[in-house]
This record gives structure tokens, C-alpha cells and sequence, in this order.
């Protein structure tokens, strides 16, 4: 169980630092960003893993917005956060957590 404890806080540096490269030099740090974060929360899924999927959301939407050029100054990221946001409320509202992680049922 240790090396879990290892794999969670190492995901939370990369997606942090994901967040401030993806910030100063290269959006497609989001990528990044989100797969690490979408990995924390899936470890994180038996406490708080349903709350951190909000920051794997958020990535990913600005990631995608970006990768289609849509973001043309904060205010249009600002946007896209609260969309991807409302986005993350429906779906744990509706959807089953088994199935938003579900990628990992595949492996595991």
C-alpha cells in the first residue's frame, strides 16, 4: 500500500507542474496535466478521488480548447473552466463512479 501512498503524491507534483509549464511556456502541458490528475483521483477514488476529478476535467477542457484555438485571453479560459466544471457536476450527479473510471477497470 506504501507504493500507492508514492504514486498518488508523485502524480499530485506532476500534475502541479504540468499546470505551471502548460501556464509559462506550452499549453500542451495540459495534457499532461490531466492524465496525471485523472491517475491521482482514480487512487484518490476512496476518499476524495469524485472531488479531484473536478482538476481532471478542468485540464482536459483546457487542453482541448486550446489544441482548437478557442483560448484568446484568460477570460476565454475562465469560460471553458466553469463549462468543464458544470460539465464535472452533471456527470458525478448522473453517472456511476465505476464508470468514470472506468479505463482503469480495464487494467486492474
Amino acid at each position: 500500500m506504501f507504493i500507492f501512498t508514492i504514486l498518488f503524491y508523485l502524480s499530485v507534483g506532476i500534475t502541479i507542474l504540468a499546470i505551471i509549464l502548460a501556464i509559462k511556456i506550452n499549453p500542451k502541458y495540459y495534457w499532461i496535466g490531466s492524465l496525471t490528475s485523472y491517475f491521482f483521483s482514480f487512487l484518490g477514488s476512496l476518499s476524495i478521488g469524485i472531488y479531484t476529478l473536478s482538476i481532471t476535467f478542468a485540464l482536459f477542457a483546457l487542453a482541448l480548447a486550446h489544441k482548437m484555438k478557442w483560448i484568446k485571453n484568460y477570460l476565454y479560459s475562465i469560460v471553458v473552466i466553469m463549462i468543464s466544471l458544470i460539465i464535472w457536476i452533471l456527470s458525478i450527479l448522473i453517472i456511476d463512479d465505476a464508470w468514470l473510471f472506468y479505463p482503469f477497470r480495464l487494467v486492474l
